[in-house]
């Protein structure tokens, strides 16, 4: 086992059995600014830190309790107004703080903040950017102190407890979040650091495990309100001096300030209870239905010996009560002056006769009742009152088990006898050795051996109860061509887009993590490689022509019903209802690049859709209504010489982010160029994104490599990839190729890009672990801290991602072949999963990410497929709408090498297509071979709408000439498509012009 292996494994294995604590900051990938943290106001004042890059970050400071960063929140509250900073889990996910008991940070200031000064806290989490209730971060700690680091915790009982979060699901919470809490007129400043949610039990690792909570904390002063105490015949239970039925809150607890006081005095005779409630009055339950133990951390002065301590039952809704059951039964004495973990078996408890007939999955409270009668007085604080439930791991029968071998790998997979969750082993057997390969609770595994080895494997499931009969397969190893490895990382890929598209609409989630089932949320954006992904998966035999139709029947049909913003998308959508999801602050209303991004990936597929089946003719007229409706020029803000990146239905053009070049945007201009009711003029181009700051370059790096255009060393490597998965950069020109020495072509400009990433990553400046001249690449992705853009200089933090080598691959054939041999073939076990590679990894951190990002796993796909086809620069470049752009923004590139797009060896008939105008007619002459009958020929325009359709006189369908009259036509270019008597689908297509 390699080093870098065996740390990974650690290290997850770690997480995995001891790792409690979510954390959502603890320290910063640079010295300016959050990554991962968002700040905005509105009418109220947060300190925020933008430069040309990034925008409405938290900053970052040097000061910091622990490590080299601290967040600066530095803000002023305006009545009216408000602000809020976000503290995101770094990678842009979530966290699971079902488990956790308190949310905890430390904090600094200058000048001392009085406690009612200080912020709110909310959470933010999924499903759709969800919202928590807000709590005064006051309320629970006392003032800051001048000059010192003090910690702040709030009890998460403050939010789990409030009614109003019933729909927080606290295992997906995206975000952490100050808010205004007092208007003020003075501006406070204070740095936090180590933002935690922690406190969780001890016990068996999560994924097996429930907890069921019946205190944690007390938000009345001195009682705790869904409680009852009594005493009966002598005995005595204290309670409160006014709320004389309610349990004693104190403010002294064994995980925050608070706890229950139980005092009582047992006498012969006599009785006493205390009860805890789920909630007030009937129909407030907790199922702790197959729970294994109760239990609750206690604290007495004195001490108490077991015999004298409390009995625990239990009450269930309507009122009836189990039987009592003597602490002692499962507990030692406990001792005076430290906090203990006080137990119950609660197997012994339901299964005992007398409550046979107990609800368990509607339980109201719990109870603490008289024990030995002493006639003493005893007190305990009880803190944290929990029911654990150990989930009973069913035994699940394995069936119809495959076993596939690649390069250095075998996938196996099989099909289970039921639906229920269980755990798989797989056991693998080579030259008569059988070891343990794995262990899993999913119906796949991949198993790692290297090249051309035998392989005989059995899986079986293990339960609670031991485990089922085996399956077997075998497979075989081999080595693999460069052909054959390029073919197993697109199918690997595809499987992304494919198996991991929304259920409902098709579209692409934005990220899959840890191959589990994506989420509601679907990204535009991203829904453009998708749609990339249905003609090479038909081409590649991945899917049928059938399926890829369903699908982009599925996916347009979603995008017309989904909501727009004049005509544009936004970055995320609800996958059901096609509502916008909020991206970020005034993010929540159309996006014009991600809708770029998604229209070059849908009409590449629509140009592969070119048959004359009901089907195909229908996804064609759906994508021309979504195209016809997108209002480019709108988004140029009153003839603003830019596009403008956002708008709002909420806050209009407030985010105010101009489009400008030289970046990945190239092709939402090429798009808003092209002909259509709603197209840009060619000025805004030329004046709005070439005029930007890093458009033009000119400087040689490495002494070798000239970079016409971009930013320094050309920025990340998804600047030369979005723009270029449709459109073909090999012979494309333009004025500013032709006014650079040496710039021919924009191939050129993506080639050298991406060597000089290449190279940079081999000089290795800043001696980063594992890079060289097969482990390279440096892109936007995630990171150990969090999500950057890559790329030379600051932003080089240690971290490759595969898609900056492999999406460059049609560039660097020899370069990204060889990185791709290394990913797989050294680094595949902890780098190659399900969906191919995953999104990063970082050598030097022992890291691995967890996700798979739709934008990394598209361009590997798609320009593996341009590297061996050119499929989608043919789609693409056939395009009427592409080609349009690209023709009013004064691009060259030769036409002939596409070839016409449909017609297959023996279905080019058409001679000839040609316009006329005579005597005040105007109409189409078409010529063709007079031994192939023409049924049909169909008029679009650049945007692929039908404008004119004309069926050919059965008399006439043989003569090889015809006048096709047609009235004038408003327009300039024309798609032509004529179709032949028993052809499957449209034989030619041809453009023309002058009508």
């Amino acid at each position: 086992m390699s080093r870098f292996l065996f740390l990974i494994a650690l290290c997850c294995l770690s997480l995995s059995a001891i790792g409690q604590d979510a954390v959502f900051f603890s320290e910063s990938n640079n010295d300016e600014y959050y990554d991962t943290g968002l700040a905005f106001d509105n009418d109220s004042y947060l300190e925020q830190f933008a430069n040309d890059r990034v925008r409405e970050k938290i900053p970052v400071n040097l000061h910091a309790y622990e490590g080299n960063h601290s967040l600066k929140i530095s803000w002023q509250g305006h009545e009216g107004g408000n602000w809020a900073a976000l503290i995101i889990q770094p990678g842009w996910g979530v966290q699971d703080i079902m488990r956790q008991e308190r949310i905890s940070f430390f904090a600094y200031s200058e000048e001392a903040i009085a406690k009612e000064d200080l912020p709110a806290m909310s959470f933010e989490g999924n499903p759709n950017n969800i919202k928590s209730s807000r709590v005064a971060i006051g309320d629970y700690n006392e003032d800051i102190p001048a000059g010192s680091w003090v910690e702040i915790s709030v009890p998460l009982s403050a939010w789990k407890d409030d009614p109003s979060n019933v729909d927080m699901d606290w295992t997906q919470i995206k975000a952490v979040i100050l808010n205004q809490n007092k208007v003020d007129d003075k501006i406070h400043t204070m740095l936090i650091d180590n933002v935690v949610a922690t406190g969780a039990p001890d016990g068996p690792p999560p994924a097996e495990e429930v907890f069921v909570k019946f205190f944690s904390q007390s938000h009345q002063d001195g009682f705790y309100d869904p409680s009852y105490g009594n005493a009966l015949n002598g005995s005595t239970f204290k309670r409160h001096s006014v709320h004389a039925s309610k349990l004693i809150a104190v403010n002294e607890g064994f995980t925050n300030n608070s706890a229950l006081e139980l005092e009582w005095n047992s006498v012969a005779g006599g009785d006493w209870l205390g009860i805890i409630f789920t909630g007030y009055g009937e129909g407030h339950t907790h199922d702790i239905y197959n729970a294994d133990e109760l239990y609750f951390w206690a604290y007495s002065e004195a001490g108490i010996s077991k015999e004298h301590l409390p009995t625990i039952y239990f009450e269930a809704d309507g009122g009836p009560k189990t039987r009592p059951f003597p602490l002692s039964n499962w507990n030692e004495d406990l001792p005076a002056g430290v906090w203990t973990r006080i137990t119950a078996n609660m197997k012994e408890i339901m299964q005992h006769a007398d409550n046979a007939n107990t609800d368990w999955m509607k339980i109201r409270g719990v109870i603490f009742g008289q024990s030995e009668a002493d006639a003493q007085t005893h007190n305990m604080l009880v803190d944290e009152l929990t029911v654990w439930i150990r989930e009973e791991i069913e035994i699940n029968q394995p069936l119809n088990l495959t076993a596939k071998g690649y390069d250095s790998h075998v996938e196996l997979r099989w099909e289970a006898e039921s639906d229920v969750t269980t755990n798989f082993e797989i056991y693998r057997t080579i030259n008569g050795e059988k070891t343990l390969a794995g262990r899993t609770d999913r119906l796949f595994y991949m198993d790692f051996i290297g090249q051309d080895k035998t392989v005989d494997y059995e899986v079986r499931s293990i339960g609670t109860d031991g485990h089922s009969d085996p399956v077997f397969a075998s497979a075989t190893t081999l080595t693999f061509t460069d052909e054959e490895l390029l073919e197993m990382v697109q199918e690997y890929t595809f499987r992304f887009f494919w198996e991991g598209a929304h259920p409902v609409s098709g579209m692409t989630p934005e990220r899959i993590r840890n191959n589990n089932a994506p989420g509601n949320v679907v990204a535009a954006g991203g829904s453009g490689f998708g749609f990339m992904a249905i003609p090479v998966g038909v081409e590649r035999g991945y899917i049928s022509r059938e399926q890829g139709i369903e699908r982009m029947t599925q996916m347009v049909d979603f995008l017309l019903m989904a909501e727009r913003h004049h005509g544009a998308y936004p970055h995320w959508m609800n996958g059901t209802t096609g509502e916008t999801v909020r991206f970020g602050e005034k993010d929540d209303g159309a996006d014009i690049v991600e809708t770029a991004l998604m229209v070059q990936g849908m009409v590449a597929a629509n140009q592969y859709f070119n048959q004359q089946s009901t089907e195909e003719l229908s996804i064609r007229e759906k994508v021309a209504e979504i195209l016809k409706g997108i209002e480019w020029n709108w988004f140029r803000q009153q003839d603003d010489y830019h596009l403008t990146w956002h708008w709002s239905p909420n806050y209009g053009f407030e985010k105010n982010l101009k489009v400008s070049g030289y970046n990945e945007t190239l092709i939402t201009y090429i798009l808003a160029a092209a002909e259509g009711a709603h197209k840009i003029p060619p000025v805004v181009y030329f004046e709005g994104y070439t005029k930007g700051n890093s458009f033009l370059n000119g400087n040689t790096y490495y002494n070798k490599y000239l970079l016409p255009l971009g930013k320094d060393f050309g920025g990340p490597l998804f600047l030369s990839h979005y723009s270029f998965t449709v459109i073909d950069p090999s012979d494309l020109e333009d004025n500013f190729t032709k006014s650079t020495e040496g710039f021919n072509n924009y191939m050129e400009q993506c080639r050298n890009h991406t060597l000089i990433n290449r190279e940079y990553c081999i000089d290795n400046p800043h001696q980063h672990e594992g890079y060289s001249d097969k482990v390279w690449g440096l892109t936007a992705s995630d990171n150990p801290w969090g999500y950057l853009a890559h790329e030379p200089g600051t932003r080089d933090n240690g971290t490759i991602t595969p898609t900056a080598a492999l999406g460059s691959i049609a560039y660097t054939p020899e370069e990204s072949m060889a990185a791709l041999k290394h990913f797989y073939r050294e680094l595949g076990p902890q780098i190659f999963d399900l969906y191919g590679f995953r999104d990063a990894f970082n050598p030097g951190e022992n890291w691995v990410a967890s996700d798979y990002i739709c934008i990394d796993q598209g361009p590997i796909l798609v320009m593996i497929e341009n590297l061996r086809t050119g499929l989608l620069w043919k789609l693409g470049m056939n395009s009427p709408m592409i080609k349009s752009g690209l023709t009013n923004l004064n691009f060259e590139w030769d036409e002939s090498k596409y070839g016409i797009l449909t017609p297959t060896e023996g279905e080019k008939e058409l001679i000839d297509i040609r316009g006329f105008y005579k005597a005040n007619e105007f109409g189409i002459e078409v010529f063709w071979e007079r031994q192939h009958a023409l049924e049909e020929v169909i008029i679009y325009n650049m945007q692929g709408q039908v404008i004119n359709r004309h069926a050919v006189n059965p008399n006439n369908t043989n003569s090889g000439r015809l006048l096709i009259p047609t009235g004038p036509l408003n327009q300039n270019t024309f798609i032509i498509a004529a179709k032949f008597k028993n052809q499957k689908r449209i034989s030619t297509t041809r453009i023309f012009g002058g009508l």
